[in-house]
């Protein structure tokens, strides 16, 4: 299980570099209005031997895409969700 944990620990400078190659979709005004930023790219995993993985990175993929959209809307300080908090 060390093994595995320590694979997962890389994770989230994993997402962030995912995230910055393909960005994502951001406007402030409307869904008509211009694109601040646009997604360039799409991520595709398939962990050949465990859907779980599969599964567990792709959700933290999703959460550091989401934690970056917060963040650039100013509702969050940092981009980081805290799981724990009340």
């Amino acid at each position: 299980h060390e093994w595995k944990q320590n694979k997962m620990d890389g994770l989230p400078k994993l997402t962030r570099s995912i995230l910055s190659r393909t960005g994502f979709f951001q406007t402030r005004q409307s869904l008509r209005g211009p694109a601040e930023r646009v997604q360039t790219g799409v991520v595709r995993v398939n962990c050949m031997d465990c859907l779980d993985r599969t599964n567990h990175i792709q959700f933290r993929v999703g959460l550091g895409a989401l934690e970056e959209q917060l963040y650039s809307m100013s509702l969050l300080p940092e981009p980081v969700l805290d799981f724990h908090s009340q």
